[in-house]
């Protein structure tokens, strides 16, 4: 495919395909994770989950509600992802329900206190645009 055909195909996606193409691959991402809880259950049986204050249901849950929300922010950014900094921005914005859901799996749904919501913070500004840099750098190569 040609440089000036994949800048056409670009364009006619809308808002909707490019949200459902996020949340499918946050989708995909998920799965993975759940493949790990299933490891982790089989190996170390609830007290893993016990231990974090959570259940293995719980965890399996966050993961398959929080990556496909997580990858449809990212697939509404998707046109502003082209550019480093817009990519950067995505990574931001999906880095928010990944954190979140993060700590709901590992300490429940208690209320969060100052040092979680900075955390969250933090998660999410770091670990956030250092993926979308990842994967914006991946899809330069290609």
């Amino acid at each position: 495919m040609t440089r000036n055909s994949q800048q056409q195909q670009r364009k006619k996606t809308t808002t909707a395909q490019n949200a459902r193409w996020g949340a499918n691959h946050g989708l995909a991402i998920g799965i993975v994770f759940v493949l790990w809880a299933i490891v982790l259950r089989i190996t170390t049986g609830q007290r893993a989950f016990a231990a974090n204050h959570t259940t293995f249901g719980a965890v399996v849950l966050l993961y398959l509600l929080g990556g496909p929300v997580a990858g449809a922010l990212v697939g509404l950014c998707r046109p502003i992802t082209r550019r480093l900094p817009g990519a950067l921005l995505a990574g931001v914005i999906a880095g928010v329900p990944v954190a979140v859901a993060g700590r709901l799996a590992l300490v429940g749904f208690q209320p969060p206190s100052a040092l979680d919501l900075w955390i969250l913070g933090a998660l999410s500004l770091y670990l956030g645009p250092l993926t979308a840099f990842l994967f914006w750098w991946n899809s330069r190569r290609s």
